[in-house]
Formats: structure tokens, sequence, C-alpha cells
């Protein structure tokens, strides 16, 4: 499965409307296996669960993201060299590292088990998705989702370098 293993990258274009904890870009899994989000403070959010502990990590920078502006988002996660990299219009502003973030960034991500997998904009349960009618006039309340504009959302199943990351962020 390319959305678990040892490596992953998620690219993407973010307009966020407002600022809230729970802006989710994407997620894998609930946060069971991963997920990424616009946390408190406008800052990049993720976390990754792995067969040796659960991470959440930001890239600690306030307002790096904006509301009603265009910014590039990238994480790089390399579980094999126990490292993740937060990017912010193609530049690098924050690693974390197995030293500074413990066992959690090694071994590999945890696979899909009953959660809802893919889900883009949003991250909710199964339990949460079977209580919804489907019906796109109301929103749930209990799901967490993007307030905001999302574009060219990308996921690789490998750790993207510096170089790739400032590459996509100059393409729009």
């Amino acid at each position: 499965n390319m959305l678990e293993g040892s490596k992953l990258s998620i690219a993407v274009w973010v307009k966020p409307e407002e600022t809230r904890a729970g802006n989710y870009i994407i997620s894998y899994n609930y946060w069971n296996s991963w997920k990424l989000n616009l946390q408190t403070e406008n800052k990049p959010f993720f976390t990754v669960a792995t067969d040796k502990g659960t991470v959440d990590m930001d890239n600690e920078t306030v307002q790096s993201v904006p509301n009603g502006d265009w910014t590039h988002v990238a994480v790089t996660a390399d579980l094999t060299a126990g490292e993740v990299n937060f990017y912010i219009n193609g530049e690098l502003t924050k690693t974390w590292t197995k030293e500074t973030k413990g066992d959690g960034l090694s071994g590999t991500i945890k696979p899909y088990t009953t959660k809802l997998p893919l889900m883009i904009g949003v991250c909710t349960t199964i339990d949460e998705a079977n209580t919804w009618s489907w019906s796109w006039e109301k929103v749930p309340a209990s799901w967490d989702y993007f307030h905001g504009t999302l574009d060219e959302l990308q996921v690789y199943n490998v750790a993207l370098t510096a170089g790739q990351i400032a590459k996509l962020a100059s393409a729009k």
C-alpha cells in the first residue's frame, strides 16, 4: 500500500478562510496512520502513527499559512532516516528527528484498520460517517474539515528532496 510503509510526502496549495484547530487537509485511517491539518495559529500539523508509536509535530511558525492567501505546504517523512520536514512555499521551516521526537519516527506507518481510509479535506471515523445522511445541505457537526480551498494535493510514497519541494512550490 503506497499510503503505508516508511516514506511519505504530502504537498498541497491551501487557502484557509479561518483559523481553527481542525482544519484537516488530508487524513488516512483517521489519524491512526497519518494526517495533515492546519492547527491553531495556522501552523501545519502532521501526525504519524507507526509500529513504534504515534508522533504529533508542527512547523512551530505561528501564522505561517495566513487566511485568505494561497500557501504551498509540504511535509516529508522518512522513517528509515527518522526524520520529518515541514516546508512553506518551498522553504524548509522545521525538521523533527527521532532524537527530538522519539522512536515513533521510525519503523513503518500503521496499516489501515477500521477507521475511514483516505479522506481529503476532512477527518472523521466510520461511526461518525455512518450517522450522516450524506446530504450536502448540512455538514456534520462532529466532523473536522478544511474551511477554505485546497488545490494540487499530491501524495508520494517517497520522501521528496528539498529541491523537489521547491520545484512544486514554484510551479503555480
